[in-house]
C-alpha cells in the first residue's frame, strides 16, 4: 500500500532542512599558512594566547616527568623536522621542537606553538627515517597551516559539534596531502605515509564510536585510501628510506617503550621493541633482563619458565649491577631452592641499591636464607 503523502514528504523535508541548515551555518575561516608566499601575516592577540596556553600544557607535563630525557634522540628528531619545514618562515613565529611523550600509545600531536609531541610507541614501532618524516611532515602540516587558531575562531561562530568535526576532518585531510608534500620535497619516499598510516589502523578502528559524524579525525583507513591516490606509482626506493640512520637513534628509546608497553599488558609490542633492541644491541644487559620479563608475562611458569630463566641469568651476566635483573634472579633463585645463589645476589643488589624500597624485606631473607644443602623452603 502506497505511503501517506506526508510520510513519504518526511525524508525529502529533512533533506532540504539539512541543506538550508548547511547554507546558513557560518563559513569555516580562512587564515593564511605560515609558509604561504606573498600573505600578510599578522598575529593577533588570541593566537599568542593559543601559544602561551601550549607553554602551560609544555610546563605541566614536565612536572609531570611525561617527556623522555634523551637529548641525542631529540637532535636527531629535530633534525628531521627542520629539513621538513620550508623557508624562510616568519621570524616572530616560536621554534618549532620535537618532544616525546612517555605513552604506550600510537599517538602523535602539535601543540599552537610548534611544539611536536609524539609517544615512545609509535616512535618504537617506526620502521624507518621516511616513515618519520611522514609524521612529523604531517604534524608540521598543521602547525603551518594554523589549524588551531582556525579551530579557536570558528568556536566562537559556532555551536555545532557537527560543523566543527567537519572543520577538524578537513584539516586532517590537508595536513595529509601537505605533509606528503613536504616529505616529497625533502627527498623522502611518499609511499612511508602509508606505512605509518597502517600501524595505528587497528588502534583507530578500536577505538572509534558509534556516530562518524561526531568523530574529530576521519577513519584512519579512509585516510589511507585518499594518501593512496595522492601517492605517485613509482618504482620501488624512489626517495630516501634511511633506515640505518633511524635505528641509530632509537636503541634506548626502544627499552623505555619496551617498560612501559609491559606496564600496559601491551605484550606483542613490548616483544616487537625489545626484540628490535636486542637485534640492534645483542650485549645489552638492560634488553635482556626487559626480555625475561616479557617471557615471564606471557608464560604459564611466569619467571620459573627456561626462557626467562636463561634471560635473567644473561642479564646479569651483561649487566651485574643492575639492581632489577639481581632482584629478579635472586628471588627466581630462592623460590626454586638455589640459597646460596639467591644470597649472592641479593647481598649484590642491596650493595647496588643501598636505598631500595624493599630493603627489610631483602635482610629478612638474608638473615633467614637457609644455609647449603638445607631446604629453602624450610621456616
Amino acid at each position: 500500500m502506497d505511503q501517506p503523502h506526508t510520510q513519504r514528504s518526511r525524508p525529502r523535508l529533512a533533506l532540504l532542512a539539512l541543506l538550508a541548515w548547511a547554507c546558513a551555518s557560518p563559513p569555516f575561516p580562512v587564515l593564511p599558512a605560515w609558509n604561504q608566499t606573498g600573505a600578510p601575516i599578522v598575529v593577533e592577540g588570541d593566537e599568542r594566547a593559543l601559544w602561551a596556553e601550549a607553554t602551560r600544557a609544555l610546563e605541566k607535563l614536565e612536572e609531570q616527568d611525561a617527556f623522555l630525557a634523551d637529548e641525542t634522540l631529540t637532535q636527531y628528531l629535530n633534525g628531521v623536522l627542520t629539513t621538513l619545514l620550508p623557508e624562510p618562515l616568519p621570524a616572530e613565529l616560536p621554534r618549532t621542537r620535537p618532544r616525546v611523550l612517555r605513552s604506550s600509545e600510537r599517538s602523535a600531536v602539535v601543540l599552537a606553538d610548534g611544539t611536536v609531541l609524539v609517544s615512545t610507541s609509535f616512535l618504537a614501532a617506526l620502521a624507518d627515517e621516511a616513515q618519520l618524516a611522514a609524521l612529523l611532515g604531517h604534524e608540521a602540516a598543521h602547525w603551518l597551516g594554523r589549524h588551531s587558531l582556525i579551530e579557536k575562531r570558528f568556536e566562537k561562530v559556532s555551536a555545532s559539534t557537527v560543523l566543527r568535526m567537519e572543520l577538524s576532518r578537513a584539516q586532517e585531510d590537508e595536513a595529509d596531502r601537505v605533509g606528503i608534500e613536504l616529505m616529497k620535497k625533502a627527498g623522502y619516499e611518499p609511499r612511508a605515509a602509508l606505512e605509518m598510516l597502517a600501524l595505528i589502523e587497528a588502534d583507530d578502528t578500536a577505538k572509534r564510536g558509534q556516530f562518524p559524524q561526531f568523530e574529530s579525525h576521519p577513519f584512519v583507513r579512509e585516510r589511507i585510501r585518499a594518501v593512496r591516490n595522492q601517492v605517485p606509482r613509482l618504482a620501488p626506493e624512489q626517495g630516501r628510506r634511511e633506515r640505518a640512520r633511524y635505528e641509530a637513534a632509537i636503541p634506548d628509546l626502544l627499552l623505555v617503550a619496551t617498560e612501559i608497553e609491559l606496564r600496559a599488558g601491551l605484550l606483542d609490542r613490548a616483544r616487537a621493541s625489545i626484540e628490535r633492541h636486542l637485534r640492534l644491541r645483542p650485549e645489552s644487559g638492560r634488553g635482556h633482563y626487559l626480555k625475561a620479563e616479557h617471557e615471564r608475562k606471557i608464560a604459564r611458569e611466569g619467571r620459573h619458565s627456561p626462557a626467562a630463566r636463561k634471560a635473567y641469568e644473561r642479564a646479569v651476566e651483561l649487566a651485574p649491577d643492575d639492581p632489577d635483573a639481581l632482584r629478579a634472579l635472586g628471588f627466581l633463585c630462592r623460590e626454586v631452592g638455589e640459597p646460596e645463589r639467591a644470597r649472592e645476589l641479593f647481598s649484590h643488589y642491596l650493595r647496588v641499591a643501598p636505598d631500595a624500597a624493599d630493603r627489610k624485606l631483602i635482610e629478612r631473607y638474608l638473615d633467614g636464607a637457609p644455609k647449603h644443602g638445607e631446604d629453602a623452603t624450610a621456616p
